[in-house]
């Protein structure tokens, strides 16, 4: 296996450069510190990023009393931050409560009341410093190894984007010099892919060992969906990268094979009938992703609360192609929902995620009553 942090096999590209991180990774940077954030309760997560003689915030989570914001930089050197100790030992740096050490007196986040820290170094594939990914507390706080482990694993996950970037910057230099070389584009693919299903993998077990620690129910079953969200975005992410056309699926194929996986996942004490009228033609990709998810989400749903106390129950799902348009319906025959039910205007998180994802495929979802509940979704196939 390819050693991605082999200095000599860096690209002839300046990795350093701060616009090689797209919007797209500044996204969800964003989302993992305010996700820190807000599982371990803190009022700061920051991404800090190394850009001689400053160092600077590159990501800082949305949460309520935080001081700082992206942008905010300071001279590196002698600057007495703890960043800096991170990124000049390379190791992790746990500072309980600052005001007890001599050493921190100078350090300018005390003067923002940010007495406690707890900080990984972030680096580049060739091993250089990248910067920091850390949180910070206005009170004293020791952090368990649980949040120690926790932000570790996010660390990793930055470290791959990295890596990813120098992957495709490889890939694209080693095409571009010799049409040859497609072997090794095989390769670098399924690096890419080994690596992203480990984070998600990583994710999963982050999430489900919280739930294991929580305390409160609501708690647990927030953490639970999320990661059984994960689960399916994963599976999701397995099957169209195993798929014979990285641009198309079979629209049959794939909801029938999907479906079946995800009720397989779901168990419920009611006998649950899976009834499947779907005609094959060709989506793109693109489409079928955010298909998957909004299928995840209702069957997850109705398996939760259609049937009730039922003994027995029915879901029906059918596909068809309408001049260019697809037709995807989703039909159980529970108890119903309540008659006042609004989809635009629901609180629940899935059903504002479904939302989301029609729109994005430029499409509509409509709920009806009829002897049950019935999921249309429609939404145009060329894309």
């Amino acid at each position: 296996m390819t050693d991605v942090s082999d200095k000599k096999t860096i690209p002839p590209h300046d990795l350093h450069n701060q616009e090689l991180i797209t919007e797209n990774i500044r996204k969800d940077w964003n989302e993992i510190v305010d996700i820190i954030a807000e599982i371990i309760n803190v009022p700061v997560c920051l991404i800090m990023k190394l850009d001689d003689p400053y160092i600077s915030v590159l990501a800082s989570s949305h949460s309520k009393g935080n001081p700082y914001h992206p942008g905010d930089k300071e001279h590196f050197e002698n600057s007495g931050l703890y960043c800096e100790r991170v990124i000049k030992t390379q190791s992790k740096l746990l500072v309980p409560n600052a005001l007890k050490n001599e050493e921190w007196k100078h350090n300018p986040d005390i003067k923002l009341n940010m007495i406690s820290y707890l900080g990984f170094p972030v680096l580049y594939p060739d091993g250089k410093p990248f910067g920091t990914i850390c949180v910070l507390d206005n009170k004293e706080n020791p952090y368990s190894k649980t949040i120690e482990n926790l932000i570790s694993k996010f660390r990793d996950h930055l470290q791959s984007d990295l890596r990813n970037i120098f992957l495709n910057l490889t890939l694209k230099d080693n095409l571009e010099k010799n049409a040859v070389l497609l072997k090794e584009k095989e390769f670098l693919l399924k690096e890419v892919h080994h690596r992203i299903k480990n984070n998600m993998n990583s994710l999963i077990a982050i999430l489900e060992l919280h739930a294991y620690e929580a305390a409160s129910a609501e708690t647990i079953n927030a953490l639970k969906d999320a990661s059984g969200r994960v689960q399916s975005f994963c599976n999701l992410y397995d099957k169209l990268y195993r798929s014979e056309s990285f641009t198309e699926v079979s629209t049959k194929e794939y909801l029938e094979t999907l479906a079946n996986q995800i009720l397989s996942n779901l168990k419920i004490s009611c006998q649950v009938e899976l009834k499947k009228d779907i005609e094959d033609f060709q989506i793109s990709a693109k489409i079928s992703f955010s298909l998957g998810i909004i299928m995840n989400e209702i069957l997850t749903n109705i398996m939760k609360y259609a049937f009730g106390n039922m003994d027995s129950g029915t879901i029906t799902i059918s596909a068809a192609k309408e001049k260019d348009n697809a037709v995807i319906t989703v039909q159980d025959n529970g108890i119903g929902i309540p008659e006042d039910f609004d989809l635009k205007k629901s609180n629940s998180f899935g059903m504002r995620l479904i939302n989301m994802m029609s729109g994005d495929m430029g499409g509509t979802l409509r709920v009806e009553r009829d002897n049950g509940t019935k999921f249309i979704l429609e939404f145009p196939i060329l894309q």
